[in-house]
Order: structure tokens, then C-alpha cells, then sequence
């Protein structure tokens, strides 16, 4: 049976000088493919994208055809002419060795005429013409309406592709008016028609059923750009409906979602509206929101209105951005979060600050733990929201905030995540940790230091030791906190670190195991007695240090022995251990060290007699006033305040004024203590001379020792402080004053009253004056 002319089956399509052959399943779909993108209009236009036509032969049965194959090119040229000379060049790069004798030839005025001559020079004809189908159908497709063959009739255009080649198939969403074909074939759904009758189809008064069908099939399975095109044209070709549009609002990609909100919007049945507040809750694209709360709005659901804001959110006014930024965060409504996270990128430091504060404001961390990955987020911000996260209640969002402050450039949020790390012992940053302990950063390398001995890493445990050689600052801070980690590892831990083949380690060690609360254990004391011999002097002292924690008379017994020891820090551990258990030669011990000639012994001897008492050492603790380390000087006052009588200290009253004129303010507090409660003149004028001192709480110090002695001679001294600057200074020389009791005072508290702007201070001077009683 005849088939009419303009109709094939789906699986022939029959060519007038073409055998009937079996079209390759793949070709029709990738022509279809790259007819819906050649044909979906601005994409082109806006990207110079278009197809060339290449040349292949498919064999089918005993025959071979010649068809032609679109692949996708992009084109730079804004111009017609430019746009053709690119696609020529490309064909000629494909076509290679069969180009060669072929050329393009594009007149004056080719914008306009659109009229092209291809010039051949090949010896076989076949040649050209396959030439010609290329150029003539790759040209066609961009508005060429003709190509000649030079010195031939033979023509190519959009009406007369040549015999030889496989006509275009085109899938009818993509020629839907007003884009219209003249040439090839038109898909719908399993059947192929001319351009002519697939448009007389659509011109029906009742839409052509075959057309329903296959519009609803492209809704359901097919392409996005047929998709859309399906969607814009709904109503004309039947298919405005609920039930061909409601999948639409499920597609993965967020423009159909949007057209289908627009589509469906016309329909406005409590199924689709229910719909749309669902997707005004769930939907992550901000657009599609947007969409969904205009058709609420439209369709009389005011609750909505508010919403509508975002769209405010995109317009180039600041301060309009601004305003409804606000508004909307103050809704409290977590659902729009995905409206606000384009703000995090906006050109104004400000709205990105407002944006980020209000993810952080309404606590949605899953977003924001999303976010911290882009990489166009500026540092500020980012830092922002980490910092926020950090106090995120999920583990995960809360570690990944973490890593990514300490991992950050800027040295305060490393320092800001470690202290946080520290401060709640949180685990699972120990490789950042570790590497933060080799920084150069002296500040993130201290902080990382604390935070390995807070949480015990046993990682930690090398490069510390890398640190801890010698008497600086982070040395002493690295060899504290390795000792804490090494006490949380355990003993056996510790024994093995003992063994370290690094002496650092070792003196680590052994230093943890003096100061693990098991230092009582035979096995404990025998390994550290095992090390005070040895060779390295780390070893001896870290085993010296260890033994001195443990409070044992055998011990100390043993460290006696190394009481002359080369090692003034060794001398220091043996007077430490030997006052700890007070030990029978303590008191002989410390007297002597007195006149050790390194500063740390001689102090630890001092601190030695004050804790036991040793009263016979005070003739050499009062020499020590004027040694030149102000520590000792400090700690023999404060033996001489504790230890020596009242009649001895009168006694030396000389030697106690130079204390007076120290420059440490410890001492100078001290020294008022040590003249408490004398009755005289020297003790006075010294204490005057603190009452005027630069800190006043040694001025106040100072003025409570004069009015203990209530003498009317020390109201001369008192009197100084009434006119300091310090108004509880002022109120403690009233008080002394009120103590002393002595009209010697009334004078100068006239004086102080007529001169004093304070009304408070000048009632209660009034008060003293008028209570004067004594001489």
C-alpha cells in the first residue's frame, strides 16, 4: 500500500533518489538534539552557537549512503560574513585533503544578499557536490539563502538540499512558531512530516491529537529546552492542564520549575496552590520561591505578601536591598535562607555582612556549612559564618567550621578556633592541631601547644619535644604541656617514651613520671634514680626534677648526695626535695645554700628557711636586702616580715629604709608591713614617703600603718595624700586622719575642704573636722 507523500513510519524514512534505508536510531536522536538547540532561538544568538554539517557514509544492507551528521560549533564573529567565513574554515579542517581546490567566495553587500559562490577545482564532480551539501546546509541553518557551485547549476539552499544528503530531522518543539523550517523533516512523537504539513496541523481549529501526545511526552521524558518550549506554548497545543503540568514542579532543574508555577498559575485549584506553599517551604532555588509567593499572592493568600520582598532583594538600590533584607529576617521564617545566600556575594560589604548575619539569626547552619566550601565567598564573611557554626549543636557542622577557621589566612580565627578547641575539649582536629605547633605565628603556635596538652595528644608528643630544648618562653611552655600529655598517655606509655631514643622525650618523660601521682612506686623511684648519673644533663635534671616531687626521706637521702652537684638547676631540685619532707639536714642544707653563688639556688634556700623557719639563717637573709636579683630581695623581706621579732626589725630600721625606695612595688607593700606598728620618726617619714607613692594600694597600705600608731606626729605624712588625685586615696587619709584623732590635722583639712570639688569627699572631711577631739 502506497504511503501518502508527506508521511514515514518511524523506523523509514524514504528518499526520492535514495534507496529506502534504516535510519541509525543514534543519528535521529543527535540530530534531533542539535535542531532543538539550533532552533531554541536566543541561545544562538546570544552565544554564536550553531552546527556545521559534516559528511558520513552509513552502510545499510548492500548499499552505502551519504548523510549528514550536525555537530555543534560555536562561532566569535558578530557578523554574517564573519559567522560563515568561521563555519568554511571549520569545514575545511574537518573535511582535510577533500577541501583541498575548494574555496568561498562571499560578494560586496553578502549581509544583505545572502548569496555565496563555492568555487571547485576538484577533479572528481562528486566532490563538489558533496562539498556543496556541506556548506550549503551548515550555511542554511544561520540565514544563508543560497550557495552556487561555480560553473555548475547546481544550487543548495533551505528548499533544495541536494539529493545526496540525509535531510535534517527536527523534533516539533523545536519549530514551533514563530522559529519555522522549510527544509528536512519534523518529529511528533512516532512519525515524520514535512515542515508544510506539520504546520497546516497546528493551524487546525482542533488540536491535532498525534501533537497532544507527543507534548505530553516531551513534559514527562524529555529534553529541558523541550521542555520549555512544550511549557510556553501550553495553551496551543492543548496540554494547560493540571495533570500534563504538575510534574513540571518536580524537575530537577529549576527554570522548568518556575515556568511551571507560571503555567499552572492560570489553573489555581486547591491541589496546584497546596503545591506551591509546599515549594515556597522546600524549594532551595530562591527564583522558584519568589514564583510560588507571587502566584500565592495572586491567587488571594495574603499571609504571602510579605514574601514578596525578595524580589526587592535583587534590584540594584542599596538601600532598598537593605530594607527589605530586614524586614524579611525579622519574619523569623527560615524559609527564605536561599534568598538571602546570593547576598553573601553582593558588591556591598554591608548587605553581604546583613546577609550573613541573618543566615547566622535564623540558624540555618546545614545552608551555611554549604557554604563554607565556595570558594567566591570573601574571607570576612566567611570567617563570619564559621565563627557562627562553631556553636552549631551538630558535631558535623561544627567540626567543619573548625577546619576551615583553622585552616583560614588570617592568624585571629586559627587563634579563635584553638582557644574554642581548648576552652570545650573538642576532639577531632588533632592533625590541624599538630600542625599548628611548627607555626611561625608565635601566638597560634602557644595556643596549638595548650591545646595539645589540654586533649593529650600523643601526635604532639614529637614536635613539642622539637620545642622544648632550652630556657625560652615556648621551650618552658612546650616541656609543661608535653609533661601533661605524657601524664594522660599513662605509665606504660610513659615507660616506653622513657626509652626514646630523642633525650628531649626522654627528660619528658621522666619528668611525667615524677609528677604522675605514682612517683611512691618502687619501679617509679628505680627508674628515675637509674637516670640521676647519667651523661646527658637533660636526663639528669628531668630525673633530679621527677625524684623532687616525690615527698620520700629516701629519696631525699639519695639527693643529698648531688647536694654539690656542676648543675645549679640540679642544686635547686635537691634543696627542693630535701625542704619538702623536712628532711633532718634541711635547716643545715638551706643555711648553706644561702651563699650558693647562682641566684635560683640561693632563692630556692630562702624560700627553704621562710617555709621551715630556720631562725638561725637571718643574719644572712638580712644581708640579702640588697642583693641584686629583686625576686631574693622579695622573698627576704617577706622571710624577715614572717621570722624575725618586732625589736629585731626596730633594730635594723636602717636596713628596712632602703626597702622603702625599691623600685618593686611587691617589695615596697612588704616593707610596710615590716614597720608596722613602730613609733617612729624614721618609720614615719619612710611611710610619708609611700604615701604619695605612684600606685595607691601602697599609698592606702602606707596610710593604714600610720593611723595604727594613732601619734599626732604622723598627721604630717597623712596629710600629703588629701590633695592626690585618687579619690580613694583621699578617703583613706580622712579615715586615717579620723583614727589619729589630732587637731594638728585641722589646717590642712580646712584647706583640703575650700580646694575639694568632690561634695561626697567634702562632707566627710567636714564630718572629720568637726569630730576633732585630740591634741
Amino acid at each position: 500500500m502506497d504511503r501518502p507523500d508527506d508521511v514515514w513510519p518511524n523506523k523509514m524514512i524514504q528518499r526520492k533518489s535514495l534507496p529506502i534505508m534504516r535510519v541509525p536510531k543514534f543519528l535521529v536522536i543527535f540530530c534531533a538534539l542539535v535542531s532543538a538547540l539550533v532552533f531554541s532561538g536566543a541561545t544562538f544568538a546570544a552565544e554564536g552557537r550553531t552546527v556545521i554539517f559534516v559528511t558520513e557514509t552509513v552502510q545499510n544492507g548492500l548499499t552505502e549512503t551519504s548523510i549528514l551528521v550536525p555537530q555543534t560549533v560555536v562561532t566569535q564573529s558578530d557578523s554574517l560574513r564573519g559567522r560563515v567565513q568561521e563555519l568554511f574554515d571549520t569545514l575545511k579542517s574537518k573535511g582535510g585533503e577533500r577541501y583541498n581546490g575548494i574555496s568561498l567566495e562571499l560578494p560586496d553587500g553578502f549581509d544583505l544578499a545572502r548569496k555565496a559562490t563555492l568555487n571547485c577545482e576538484r577533479s572528481d564532480p562528486l566532490d563538489c557536490e558533496q562539498a556543496l551539501a556541506e556548506v550549503g546546509a551548515t550555511f542554511a541553518i544561520i540565514g544563508v539563502e543560497r550557495v552556487t557551485l561555480a560553473g555548475s547549476v547546481s544550487v543548495s539552499s533551505a528548499q533544495t538540499i541536494p539529493a545526496r544528503a540525509f535531510i535534517p530531522v527536527f523534533p516539533f518543539w523545536a519549530v514551533l512558531p514563530p522559529a519555522k523550517v522549510s527544509f528536512g523533516l519534523i518529529q511528533i512523537g512516532n512519525e515524520y512530516v514535512k515542515p508544510a504539513t506539520f504546520y497546516a496541523r497546528l493551524r487546525k481549529s482542533e488540536i491535532d491529537p498525534p501533537i497532544i501526545r507527543a507534548a505530553r511526552q516531551i513534559l514527562r521524558t524529555g529534553p529541558i529546552t523541550g521542555i520549555m518550549e512544550i511549557a510556553q506554548n501550553a495553551r496551543e497545543l492543548g496540554v494547560l492542564g493540571r495533570t500534563s503540568l504538575m510534574p513540571l514542579l518536580s524537575h530537577s532543574d529549576s527554570s522548568v520549575r518556575v515556568l511551571g508555577i507560571e503555567k499552572l498559575s492560570l489553573v489555581r485549584n486547591s491541589e496546584v496552590l497546596a503545591r506551591f506553599a509546599s515549594m515556597v517551604d522546600s524549594d532551595s532555588d530562591p527564583r522558584v520561591k519568589l514564583a510560588a509567593v507571587r502566584a500565592l499572592v495572586d491567587a488571594g493568600d495574603q499571609k504571602y505578601k510579605v514574601y514578596l520582598l525578595m524580589e526587592d532583594l535583587q534590584l540594584p538600590d542599596e538601600q532598598r536591598v537593605m530594607n527589605a533584607l530586614k524586614k524579611l529576617i525579622a519574619t523569623g521564617d527560615r524559609r527564605i535562607g536561599p534568598s538571602i545566600q546570593p547576598l553573601l556575594f553582593h558588591g556591598s560589604m554591608t548587605i553581604r555582612g546583613m546577609a550573613a548575619d541573618g543566615l547566622i539569626q535564623l540558624k540555618l547552619h546545614k545552608a551555611v556549612a554549604k557554604l563554607l566550601d565556595d570558594n567566591r565567598l570573601d574571607p570576612e564573611i566567611r570567617s563570619r559564618l564559621a565563627r557562627a557554626m562553631t556553636q552549631s549543636n551538630s558535631t558535623t557542622h561544627r567540626t567543619k567550621a573548625l577546619e576551615v577557621l583553622l585552616s583560614a589566612d588570617e592568624g585571629a580565627d586559627k587563634v579563635f578556633a584553638l582557644s574554642l578547641i581548648r576552652e570545650k575539649h573538642i576532639t577531632g582536629h588533632s592533625e590541624s592541631v599538630v600542625r599548628h605547633i611548627g607555626s611561625d605565628d608565635s601566638d597560634i603556635r602557644d595556643h596549638a601547644i595548650k591545646v595539645a596538652g589540654a586533649l593529650k595528644l600523643e601526635a604532639a608528643v614529637v614536635p613539642m619535644a622539637n620545642l622544648s630544648d632550652g630556657d625560652s618562653a615556648v621551650a618552658k611552655l612546650a616541656k609543661t604541656e608535653l609533661v601533661t600529655v605524657l601524664i594522660g598517655l599513662g605509665l606504660n606509655r610513659i615507660e616506653t617514651y622513657a626509652g626514646h631514643s630523642d633525650p628531649k622525650i626522654r627528660a619528658a618523660a621522666l619528668h611525667a613520671l615524677g609528677a604522675s601521682g605514682s612517683g611512691g612506686s618502687t619501679r617509679i623511684r628505680r627508674i628515675l634514680l637509674d637516670r640521676i648519673t647519667d651523661k646527658d644533663i637533660r636526663i639528669r635534671r628531668a630525673a633530679v626534677t621527677g625524684l623532687a616531687g616525690i615527698a620520700n626521706v629516701s629519696v631525699a637521702d639519695r639527693l643529698l648526695t648531688l647536694k654539690g652537684d656542676g648543675d645549679a638547676e640540679i642544686r635547686v631540685q635537691v634543696v627542693r626535695a630535701v625542704v619538702a619532707v623536712n628532711h633532718s639536714q634541711a635547716g643545715t642544707l638551706v643555711s648553706a645554700m644561702l651563699a650558693d653563688l647562682d641566684p635560683k639556688v640561693k632563692l630556692e634556700a630562702l624560700r627553704g628557711v621562710n617555709k621551715l623557719s630556720v631562725k638561725s639563717a637571718l643574719p644572712q637573709v638580712w644581708r640579702l636586702l640588697r642583693y641584686g636579683s629583686t625576686d631574693i630581695r622579695r622573698e627576704a623581706l617577706a622571710t624577715i616580715v614572717k621570722h624575725a621579732s618586732a625589736k629585731e626589725r626596730e633594730d635594723n630600721i636602717s636596713a628596712l629604709s632602703e626597702m622603702f625606695y625599691d623600685t618593686d612595688e611587691g617589695i615596697r607593700s612588704l616593707v610596710i608591713d615590716a614597720v608596722r606598728g613602730f613609733r617612729n620618726p624614721l618609720a614615719y617619714s619612710n611611710l610619708g614617703a609611700l604615701v604619695t607613692a605612684k600606685e595607691p594600694a601602697v599609698q592606702i597600705k602606707a596610710l593604714g600603718a600610720l593611723s595604727q600608731t594613732k601619734d599626732p606626729r604622723a598627721v604630717e605624712y597623712v596629710v600629703a595624700a588629701l590633695f592626690e588625685r585618687d579619690s580613694t586615696v583621699k578617703n583613706a587619709a580622712l579615715d586615717a586622719l579620723q583614727t589619729i584623732n589630732s587637731m594638728k590635722a585641722e589646717g590642712a583639712l580646712r584647706e583640703y575642704i575650700q580646694t575639694e570639688s568632690d561634695a561626697g569627699l567634702k562632707d566627710r572631711a567636714t564630718e572629720v573636722l568637726d569630730n576633732l577631739t585630740g591634741d
